[in-house]
């Protein structure tokens, strides 16, 4: 992943700044660049690799997929061929899904503006103990739930004063000349309010109330996860970031054109179906007894 962010990237790489807590080989608050020793791997009898001369992978031995073919020296060849790799395995979902939506239902324009009410039993209410959904409004009938089961895992709401921040947007993507929409949820966190780690999970419709349901539910689209120290107390750079605020984003576009009838990825179509339809959980690390 490194290698395909430097090729589409070629003129960034590290920046001086400090090192802060240090390592065993740095000393704390030291200057660090892309000069610095990279101890303890060595790359002669007395001296270490450094970020300058780990700019070429080809420098290490080996090659990527990806790369097989290329005139390495062609910078730009190299960074439009590997461009277009990388849009190809992840970044065209928002084309492939926009590219020839399926014509919306007869039902959708009047579930926009009226909820329907839905054809099944409304699921169980959400546990005291896991996170109000982004909406309360009733879900459309087409999204199943799985029946509940007995939590296995820890499903918890922010404590008070948590900085937990979660949006839906749209950016607008030009491609070939016509405007797409790219909806994405939005995720920010400190990341040390829970004491250890933990995933924000994503759900568009009903969901099953048993987490270990969850990530095969129809409903789910995506989790942004959060790996944490779990004895940050005793790490100085943990206590360093407490009030840091992170952010990540889990992609709709896949789900809303294979799930959601609508048509169309268009502001006033989709914005509606988000407030009432988009949900978010908060599953802690571990398992409970």
């Amino acid at each position: 992943m490194l290698a395909l962010w430097q090729a589409i990237n070629p003129n960034v790489w590290v920046t001086r700044g400090s090192a802060e807590d240090g390592t065993w080989a740095i000393a704390a608050n030291s200057s660090v660049d892309a000069t610095s020793s990279l101890a303890p791997f060595w790359n002669g009898p007395q001296s270490y690799w450094t970020s300058a001369e780990a700019t070429k992978f080809t420098n290490l031995g080996y090659t990527y997929p990806e790369f097989v073919g290329l005139n390495l020296g062609d910078v730009n060849g190299v960074r439009a061929a590997i461009g277009a790799k990388v849009n190809q395995l992840y970044g065209s979902a928002t084309v492939k899904a926009q590219a020839a939506p399926p014509p919306a239902p007869a039902h959708v324009s009047a579930n926009l503006a009226t909820p329907a009410a839905p054809a099944h039993p409304a699921a169980p209410a959400a546990p005291a103990h896991a996170a109000a959904p982004a909406a309360s409004a009733p879900t459309p009938p087409h999204v199943a739930s799985a029946p509940p089961a007995p939590a296995q895992h820890h499903s918890v709401a922010p404590p008070s004063g948590a900085q937990t921040v979660l949006s839906a947007i749209g950016a607008t993507i030009s491609t070939e000349g016509a405007r797409l929409y790219d909806w994405v949820a939005r995720i920010q966190t400190k990341k040390y309010e829970l004491g250890g780690s933990f995933s924000v999970v994503i759900f568009i419709g009903d969901f099953p109330e048993d987490p270990r349901q969850w990530r095969t539910s129809r409903a789910y689209v995506g989790a942004h996860h959060a790996f944490v120290n779990s004895n940050a107390s005793r790490c100085e750079n943990c206590r360093n970031q407490q009030e840091i605020v992170s952010e990540g984003f889990v992609h709709l576009d896949e789900w809303l054109a294979a799930h959601s009838g609508l048509g169309s990825f268009e502001p006033h179509v989709v914005e509606p179906y988000l407030k009432q339809n988009l949900h978010w959980r908060i599953q802690k690390g571990g398992s409970s007894s």
